[in-house]
C-alpha cells in the first residue's frame, strides 16, 4: 500500500525580533514588542502596526510585577493594532514569562487570558501555539474577511455578497473597549456613486 504523506503547508507568516530595539511606525508613542508575527518582514519597521498580526512579550521570569507589565504592554499593542488595522475583530498576544506561556485574546469588550503553562512540561502545546500563529487562516488571528486590505489600507468591502470599493475611512474607533465602529466611504463596483 502507498503511504500518504501530509500535505506541505507554506507558512503564512513569520516571527521577527526586529521590533525589540526599534519602535514600529504608525503611532506617536514608541513601543517595542519583543517579537512580532507578520507576513511582511522586509518592511516590518516601516509598515509598523499596519502589518503586525500578533505580538509576543518576553520576560526573564514569572512574577506578579512582570506579569502586570506584560499585560499592560500587550494591551497597548492591541490598541495600536486596532487603530491601524480597520479589518480586525480581535487581536492575539502571547506572554512568555520565564518558561510560563499565557495566550491573550483582546476584542472590543476586553481581554481574556488563558491559564499559563510551562513550555518545557508541555512542549506539544507550545508547538501548537507556534504553529497556529504561523499557519492559521487569517480569520483565526482576528481578521474580518469581508474587508480586503492592501499595504495596510482597506481596498474593498463585501456586504450581502456585493463587493464595494473603499474610497475613504470616514471613522475608526481609536480605543479598544467599545463598539469598534469603522465607517467606510464606498462605491459600488458597477457604479461610481458613493454609498
Amino acid at each position: 500500500s502507498k503511504s500518504m504523506s501530509p500535505p506541505h503547508l507554506e507558512p503564512r507568516r513569520q516571527f521577527s525580533c526586529a521590533t525589540h530595539k526599534k519602535a514600529l511606525s504608525g503611532e506617536l508613542a514608541k513601543r517595542f514588542p519583543d517579537h512580532a508575527v507578520s507576513k511582511v518582514l522586509a518592511d516590518l519597521l516601516r509598515s509598523g502596526w499596519k502589518v503586525i498580526e500578533a505580538a509576543i512579550e518576553l520576560k526573564y521570569r514569572n512574577n506578579h510585577h512582570l506579569l502586570r507589565k506584560a499585560k499592560d504592554q500587550i494591551w497597548q499593542f492591541a490598541k495600536f493594532t486596532f487603530r491601524n488595522q480597520h479589518n480586525r475583530r480581535f487581536v492575539l498576544g502571547v506572554m512568555l514569562l520565564g518558561t510560563d506561556m499565557t495566550l491573550v485574546y483582546i476584542d472590543r469588550s476586553g481581554a481574556i487570558l488563558s491559564s499559563s503553562f510551562d513550555i518545557h512540561n508541555e512542549p506539544l502545546l507550545f508547538l501548537r501555539v507556534v504553529a497556529g500563529l504561523v499557519y492559521a487562516d487569517d480569520k483565526y488571528l482576528g481578521y474580518d474577511a469581508t474587508i480586503a486590505v492592501k499595504d495596510g489600507e482597506p481596498t474593498s468591502a463585501t456586504l450581502s455578497g456585493i463587493k464595494y470599493s473603499v474610497k475613504n475611512v470616514v471613522h475608526a474607533e481609536t480605543g479598544i473597549v467599545g463598539r469598534g465602529t469603522v465607517c467606510l466611504e464606498v462605491t459600488d463596483e458597477d457604479s461610481d456613486t458613493p454609498k
